[in-house]
């Protein structure tokens, strides 16, 4: 069974806005249940923050970590 790790706009949950694809803790080379990519947005070592534009709502992917990058795939809504 797995857990559910969403992943909240900065301003609704800080603690909980970051996300860090991977990150091996204790150096296995194994994703453990304390390895997945929920973080805090305020961390400078996670990959990306969520941000939520206060004018119109939309929610954007903030790149963090040094070397990482975002790129649109697609310039329209996607559905659900």
């Amino acid at each position: 069974m797995h857990a559910t790790r969403s992943v909240f706009a900065y301003d609704q949950d800080t603690t909980k806005s970051g996300c860090r694809f991977w990150q091996d803790v204790n150096n296995d080379g194994l994703a453990q249940a304390a390895e997945l990519p929920r973080q805090s947005g305020n961390l400078t070592s996670i990959d990306f923050w969520v941000y939520r534009d206060p004018t119109d709502s939309t929610l954007w992917l903030v790149p963090e970590f040094t070397g990482r990058g975002c790129k649109a795939v697609q310039h329209s809504p996607v559905a659900d």
